[in-house]
């Protein structure tokens, strides 16, 4: 097994190769959704508190690369992005700020997959030590009901992991299927007319900065204050030029009232971010737009389309209402519910 480090994630054929044999292409591990992620840190009430991003704050200083491809005899194996987030007096190794993931072609042989977690596991814990790093994170997607490699040798060298559940529908399924699964209420809405409403799904061929301008506009006015940076605003910008998103619009008498931002790669969509004009709160222009961008991405080849945590009453009880009445509201979207695994590299109770 040859481990190598890559440069350039959006420019090395071999790394292509190895997204392209992945059977998830999870869309906040694109090459540009890694940017929006640099730029933005995400709450993640999921975790314990050391690794809770629980306020927005200004994002890592820096980022070193160091991402890792593990080839075998015929080609890729498995890879991760790598970085080490250089943070005041800590470091920590990520993904640009987020979860290390191991991208995998899950066609090699096992041996071949578990010979290439190893190498890259051994990396891991060199850089660790050569920076001091903290107790590091990966988020296995659970490809298959299996858990990965990677995990498998993260937990034998004495790592441990937590779990919670996402949102997920199966765009597969013809769309007069999908629909009857819809929330009944949700059926109502998206079947009422309404008049002077129409929706626009914005890509790489039309986007424009007046597209963005909106976007940050409508949050400025729902929020009253900006949740993102002009780095992460232009990054969202950067991932639909790209073709690794896209937007929707919806626009009454063709003033722009609700929008949405979703990364996409070939087989994943994920809703990202949205928000709607103060004054139309509650009058299902978010049901409409998430409708469109199912439809959008099933139209691109996408399977999953993941709508974000899935909240059970007995759970994270401490939690604001506001936390759960957006859970609720996505549910009526899902059709299934997935577990992820988030492991550590170390118990979590040292730090």
């Amino acid at each position: 097994m040859i481990l190598t480090e890559v440069d350039d994630l959006s420019a090395d054929k071999e790394w292509l190769r190895l997204w392209r044999a992945d059977d998830h292409q999870h869309a906040n591990y694109t090459v540009t959704s890694l940017a929006v992620g640099a730029a933005h840190y995400t709450r993640l009430y999921y975790l314990p508190a050391e690794h809770d991003v629980s306020e927005y704050r200004p994002c890592a200083e820096r980022f070193v690369p160091h991402h890792l491809l593990a080839s075998g005899p015929d080609g890729p194996v498995a890879g991760l992005a790598l970085t080490v987030e250089v943070l005041p007096a800590r470091h920590r190794l990520s993904a640009y700020g987020r979860p290390l993931m191991l991208v995998e072609d899950r066609t090699a042989p096992a041996r071949l997959r578990r010979q290439a977690a190893a190498a890259i596991h051994t990396r891991l814990q060199e850089l660790t030590e050569r920076y001091g790093a903290e107790r590091y994170h990966a988020r296995d997607y659970l490809v298959g009901g299996e858990i990965s490699p990677l995990t498998e040798v993260m937990l034998r060298h004495g790592g441990v992991s937590r779990h919670h559940f996402t949102q997920t529908a199966d765009l597969r399924p013809a769309a007069e299927e999908r629909f009857a699964e819809l929330r009944k209420n949700f059926r109502k809405i998206l079947r009422r007319e309404r008049g002077g409403f129409a929706l626009d799904v914005v890509t790489a061929r039309d986007v424009t900065r007046a597209h963005l301008d909106a976007f940050v506009r409508l949050h400025l006015e729902f929020f009253g204050k900006t949740l993102r940076t002009r780095a992460s605003w232009d990054s969202i910008l950067a991932s639909v030029r790209a073709d690794e998103g896209f937007m929707v619009v919806g626009r009454q008498d063709d003033r722009p009232v609700a929008m949405a931002y979703f990364a996409v790669s070939d087989r994943h969509c994920l809703y990202a971010s949205g928000v709607n004009d103060a004054d139309s709160y509650g009058s299902g222009l978010s049901h409409r737009v998430l409708w469109r961008a199912m439809e959008h991405a099933r139209a691109l080849g996408c399977v999953h389309f993941e709508l974000g945590e899935q909240l059970y009453p007995g759970m994270y009880p401490e939690l604001p209402d506001k936390f759960r009445a957006i859970g609720h509201f996505k549910a009526g979207f899902s059709n299934t519910t997935a577990a992820r695994l988030d492991v550590f590299s170390a118990p979590l109770e040292a730090p």
